[in-house]
């Protein structure tokens, strides 16, 4: 049997990770920042809860509207590849935001006709995840800036 090295990411994706509550989707449509990147919009909220130690610091959502892909096959090919990518490139993040002690909701909606491949939409979710990484550091640079004038 392998052994699996303690170092060695996460590569699990389980229920407890999948954004599904209504009324949690409602506030990360409202009060959401976008990231769009190649045809993918990328929602994402910082959540500032008590309970950090009970859920996953990221759950995250996918969508494909129905108006862009009308085959329900499209479609779960679509969100199949990016749950996927998701699973095997959350590492950077995760540890972003378990360093930081933040929890973020992420719904990433396909916005594009196109059928798109497997590497190009990981290249897409690198440069998403990389980009929210980068404003996320600055949101906490500022918020460290304005504790430090008080």
């Amino acid at each position: 049997m392998k052994e699996i090295p303690q170092n060695s990411p996460n590569y699990s994706f389980h229920k407890k990770e999948i954004l599904s509550l209504k009324k949690s989707f409602d506030l990360l449509h409202l009060e959401g920042k976008p990231v769009f990147v190649k045809g993918v919009r990328f929602i994402y909220r910082v959540i500032h809860s008590e309970n950090s130690n009970i859920s996953p610091p990221m759950l995250i959502a996918f969508s494909i509207p129905k108006k862009y892909h009308r085959s329900s096959v499209a479609r779960n090919l679509l969100k199949r590849r990016m749950r996927e990518i998701y699973r095997l490139n959350k590492g950077n993040i995760y540890s972003f935001l378990v360093e930081n002690n933040l929890k973020i909701h992420i719904c990433a909606v396909h916005l594009s006709k196109k059928i798109y491949s497997y590497k190009y939409l990981e290249h897409i979710f690198e440069i998403a995840f990389s980009e929210i990484i980068k404003l996320l550091a600055q949101e906490l640079k500022a918020e460290n800036k304005i504790e430090s004038q008080d």
